[in-house]
C-alpha cells in the first residue's frame, strides 16, 4: 500500500496569516518592528528557530526567547487564524478510499498539529500525525524519519512520498531516501521547489488526485514487496497523462466498497454475538439452579423451580454481562483502528476530553428524563394497556438485595448496554448512514431490545438522549454514565419521591415540575456551555 506524508502549513491548510501575526508579535516583542506582514511569509513551513536566526540575525538564546513569545498568541490566536485549502478534504478522501495510508509531517509542533486537524475535522484521515519537538530542536528529516518510525516504514522507504509546499520539505525528504512532490498553491515558488529536486510541482490542489489514479496498465504491488521505482524515480509530466502505482494491500477494501450485505452484517453481529453470549450464560445459570434445586434441595414443583430461577436472573444477567464485556471492548478497539486505517463516508470528530460540566450535565439530564418518562407512561396508563412488564419486573425483583439490584441495574447492565447499542451500534450506523440515522435507528433497536412496549418507549426516548450525548461529546464514557445515572434513579427515585412528596397524582406532577429546571440546567450544560470556548 502506497503510504504519503503531508505537511501541513502550505499543504493542507493555508495557515499564513496565524503564524505571519504571531512572528509580528514576537518581533515586536524583541524590539523589531514589521510594517510589512508579507515579508514573514518565509516564516511558513520552515522549524522557527533557524528562520528566526535567519531572518533577524538572532543568536540561540534570542530565537529561543522569540519562539516564546511567538507562541504567546500563536496558542492564544494565531493558531486558528487559518483554513484548509478548497478540495483538501476531498483529496484525503479519494486517497483513502483509493487504499493509501496518510500520514502528517510537520515542523510545527505535534500538539498543535493536532490541534489544527482536530479543529478542521481532518485527523480521521491520517493513520499517523507527527510533528516537531516542542523545544524547537527537531528537523524536518527528524520528523520525517520519526514518521516512518511511526508507520513500520524505514525499511520500505521506496513506497513512501512526501507532499509538502517548501524547499525544506523536498529536502528534508531526499536526506531521508524519500521524493518529494511539490505543491505551487502554498508558500514556496515552482522555482523554489524545482530548484529543490522536487519529482513534481502540483499547481492546484485537484492535482494531487494523481496520488489516486490507476489504470489498467498500472503495477499492482502487494504491501510485503513494495517497488515503487517507476513511479518515484521519474519526474511526473502533465497531470492528466501521468501513471502511477496501484498498491493493494493484504485483502483490505475501502469500507465505500462494501457490499449493502456485508454492511448489514457488520452493523447488526455485535448485538447478535451479545445475544448469544449472554443467553449461554442464562442457559447455563439456569441448568445450574435446576440441578442444585432438584438433587440438593429436593424441589420438584415447577412453579417453585420456575421462582428460583425468576430469582437467579439478575444474578444471571450480571455475570452474562461481564462474560460479554471484554469481547465488546475488543470490538470496539477494531472499530477504532479500522476507522483510522479507512475512512467511512460520514466520519466521527476527533475524541475530545469531556469538561466536568458535561459530565455533571449528563447525570442531571438523566436523572431528570428518567423522572419526567416514567411519570409520563405512568400518567397515560400504559402500565394498565400492558401490565406484561409490571408482573415480569415484580417476578424478578421483587425479594432482592439492593445491593444486588445497583451493582447490576444501575452499573454492569448500563456499562455493557452502552459497549453494545451506542459504542458498537450507533457508531457502525454512523459510519454509512451519518449520525441522525444512527441515533434514531439505535434508540428504537435499544427500546425494542427491552422486549416490552412499557420499556420499548421509554428506552426509546432516553436512548435519544444517549445517542445525542455520544454525538455532542465522542466519549462513550457520557452516555455510560447517564445510563448509570438513570437506572440509579429508577431504583431510589420513587422511594425518595414518596418520601420527600407522598403518593398520587399531584405528587408525580409536583416532582416533574421541580426537574424541569434540573434539566434545563443538565441540557445547557452538556450540550452549550462549552461551545464558545470551542468554536474560539
Amino acid at each position: 500500500m502506497q503510504v504519503i506524508l503531508f505537511d501541513l502549513d502550505g499543504t493542507l491548510t493555508d495557515s499564513g496569516p496565524g503564524i505571519m501575526r504571531s512572528v509580528q508579535y514576537a518581533l515586536e516583542k524583541m524590539g523589531r518592528q514589521v510594517v510589512d506582514l508579507q515579508a514573514l511569509r518565509c516564516f511558513v513551513g520552515p522549524p522557527l528557530k533557524e528562520q528566526f536566526m535567519a531572518y533577524a540575525g538572532f543568536d540561540d538564546g534570542e530565537a529561543l526567547e522569540a519562539i516564546r513569545y511567538y507562541r504567546e498568541r500563536y496558542t492564544d490566536k494565531g493558531m486558528f487564524e487559518n483554513e484548509v485549502y478548497p478540495g483538501v478534504e476531498d483529496i484525503l478522501r479519494l486517497l483513502v478510499d483509493r487504499g493509501r495510508i496518510l500520514a502528517v509531517a510537520s515542523s510545527k509542533p505535534e500538539v498543535y498539529v493536532r490541534q489544527i486537524l482536530d479543529h478542521f475535522g481532518l485527523s480521521g484521515y491520517f493513520r499517523e500525525i507527527v510533528g516537531a519537538e516542542l523545544d524547537g530542536r527537531t528537523s524536518k528529516s527528524e520528523v520525517i524519519e520519526e514518521a516512518l518510525r511511526r508507520l513500520g516504514m524505514s525499511n520500505h522507504r521506496q513506497a513512501v512520498l512526501m507532499v509538502g509546499d517548501r524547499d525544506y520539505d523536498v529536502i528534508g525528504a531526499h536526506h531521508c531516501g524519500l521524493q518529494c512532490i511539490g505543491v505551487a498553491y502554498g508558500y514556496g515558488s515552482r522555482e523554489e521547489l524545482q530548484k529543490a529536486g522536487a519529482a513534481y510541482v502540483a499547481n492546484t490542489v485537484s492535482d494531487l488526485a494523481v496520488l489516486a489514479e490507476s489504470d489498467e496498465d498500472d503495477e499492482t504491488v502487494e504491501t510485503n514487496s513494495i517497488d515503487m521505482g517507476n513511479f518515484l524515480d521519474t519526474p511526473l509530466p502533465v497531470m492528466p497523462e501521468s501513471r502511477s502505482v496501484r498498491i493493494v494491500s493484504d485483502g483490505q477494501e475501502s469500507a465505500l466498497g462494501e457490499s449493502a450485505g456485508r454492511k448489514i452484517w457488520r452493523v447488526i453481529y455485535p448485538v447478535l454475538l451479545y445475544f448469544a453470549i449472554t443467553t449461554v450464560v442464562s442457559l447455563v445459570g439456569d441448568t445450574f439452579i435446576g440441578i442444585v434445586a432438584v438433587a440438593v434441595l429436593g424441589i420438584t414443583e415447577q412453579e417453585e423451580l420456575m421462582a428460583m430461577m425468576m430469582h437467579g436472573a439478575v444474578l444471571l444477567t450480571g455475570v452474562g454481562n461481564l462474560v460479554a464485556m471484554p469481547v465488546l471492548l475488543r470490538l470496539i478497539q477494531l472499530d477504532e483502528r479500522r476507522r483510522r486505517n479507512r475512512q467511512y463516508h460520514y466520519k466521527p470528530r476527533p475524541e475530545k476530553k469531556s469538561s466536568s460540566s458535561m459530565v455533571l450535565g449528563t447525570i442531571l439530564s438523566a436523572v431528570a428524563l428518567c423522572q419526567i418518562f416514567n411519570d409520563l407512561i405512568s400518567l397515560s396508563g400504559l402500565n394498565e394497556l400492558f401490565p406484561g412488564y409490571e408482573e415480569s419486573s415484580s417476578q424478578i425483583f421483587d425479594g432482592q438485595s439492593i445491593f444486588m439490584l445497583l451493582a447490576v441495574v444501575a452499573i454492569v447492565s448500563p456499562i455493557i448496554e452502552e459497549l453494545v447499542f451506542r459504542g458498537l451500534l450507533q457508531q457502525r450506523l454512523r459510519d454509512y448512514l451519518g449520525k441522525g440515522w444512527a441515533i434514531g435507528l439505535t434508540a428504537v433497536s435499544f427500546g425494542a431490545y427491552h422486549g416490552n412496549m412499557v420499556q420499548f418507549i421509554y428506552a426509546s426516548l432516553i436512548g435519544v438522549f444517549l445517542g445525542c450525548a455520544l454525538e455532542r461529546t465522542q466519549d462513550l464514557r457520557i452516555p455510560v454514565a447517564a445510563h448509570i445515572a438513570a437506572n440509579f434513579w429508577s431504583i431510589v427515585g420513587a422511594v425518595i419521591t414518596a418520601l420527600a412528596l407522598g403518593s398520587g397524582t399531584t405528587a408525580i406532577l409536583i416532582a416533574d415540575i421541580i426537574m424541569l429546571p434540573v434539566l434545563g440546567v443538565g441540557i445547557w450544560l452538556l450540550f452549550f456551555r462549552d461551545r464558545k470556548e470551542e468554536k474560539e
